[in-house]
């Protein structure tokens, strides 16, 4: 949006400098000869754009004067409002070239990050929410309108702009090295071929899919998707919630959003060569050392509620904690071997 004021300011200059330059010139003919303005702006745009038709009328000596000194002005003026526009326009498509061929440089750099593809509203806050985690995010968009949103977006976003069904452009986003893919355009057919290419590129990869027909979920999960989200059913079901039971709904908006409160929950992984892997929790002093509460421990799929201190971590095993930003990141860093 920047970039298209700039240019329309310097396109409205060198209108400006037209119409000063062709004004000028008809009051000057209309004072130095007598002619008519209708005589004296035809005069003007012969002189300016060279053409080279005869004169309207014999030229005095000072008509003929007037004629050089505007000709100088009138192509020296638009000559550098031009060359203004051009230089603009070579400057913004470099810096745009250099911008992107750094961001594709950066890309090729992470790991364990979020991809998004579709940038409307549904993406738009699922990449605010991952950034507030936070998560790196790499954002997949074919429409023009939507990488220029995103240049100019606060948060810290990569992104490329290319057709997420393309094999190639998930490479480049970085399939193969990210943690989940967030399927997020509005066309299901699009999300179903974005599935489908996901999953041949990547078995392992967390893959969820927006779904706007009810109808289309059961494909989208045969085609991929480990979870298929509907958000006009979810709104729907946040809003009865809420009707039936407002304490409780509140409670769990505070838990799983970012609301400006400090409790969050959070999904942590058990991997190979953690300092955790093979004690209990209760040897682990989780609750003692970081602070957090474990929910849930989900091991191959199976979960157990509240597990008890003498519950004994695995690699792979999954922990849905509940706790400040701070006390998660605590913990984080204890299960990755961190000081």
């Amino acid at each position: 949006m920047n970039d298209r004021r700039e240019l329309q300011q310097r396109t409205g200059f060198l209108l400006i400098v037209l119409i000063f330059v062709f004004g000028l010139g008809t009051a000057g003919y209309m004072v130095i000869e007598g002619w008519s303005a209708f005589d004296s702006f035809y005069m003007t745009a012969i002189t300016l754009t060279t053409v080279g038709f005869g004169e309207v009328r014999t030229l005095s000596d000072g008509g003929r004067i007037f004629t050089v000194v505007l000709l100088a002005i009138g192509i020296g003026g638009v000559a550098y409002s031009f060359s203004i526009i051009t230089q603009y326009l070579f400057s913004v498509s470099f810096s745009r070239m250099t911008r992107e061929q750094r961001m594709a440089r950066e890309i090729e750099h992470l790991r364990d990050h979020y991809i998004i593809c579709g940038f409307g509203r549904v993406g738009q806050n699922a990449a605010e929410i991952l950034r507030e985690a936070p998560r790196d995010v790499v954002v997949i968009d074919n429409d023009t309108t939507a990488i220029e949103l995103l240049r100019e977006h606060k948060l810290h976003l990569y992104y490329l702009q290319g057709d997420a069904t393309d094999d190639d452009v998930l490479l480049q986003a970085g399939l193969t090295r990210a943690r989940g893919l967030l399927v997020c355009t509005g066309d299901d057919a699009n999300n179903l071929f974005v599935v489908i290419s996901a999953r041949a590129l990547q078995p392992d990869l967390l893959i969820i899919s927006r779904s706007s027909m009810p109808q289309n979920e059961a494909k989208m999960r045969r085609a991929g998707a480990n979870k298929v989200i509907s958000p006009y059913s979810i709104g729907g079901q946040r809003m009865a919630n809420f009707a039936l039971r407002p304490d409780l709904s509140e409670m769990l908006e505070v838990v799983t959003t970012n609301s400006g409160l400090e409790l969050w929950l959070e999904d942590i992984t058990v991997g190979p060569g953690s300092q955790v892997a093979g004690k209990t929790l209760r040897e682990v002093e989780v609750r003692g050392k970081t602070g957090v509460t474990v929910v849930v421990l989900n091991r191959r799929g199976q979960n157990v509620m509240a597990p008890g201190a003498d519950s004994r971590l695995e690699v792979g095993d999954h922990l849905v904690v509940i706790g400040t930003r701070e006390q998660v990141a605590n913990l984080e860093r204890m299960v990755n071997g961190e000081r």
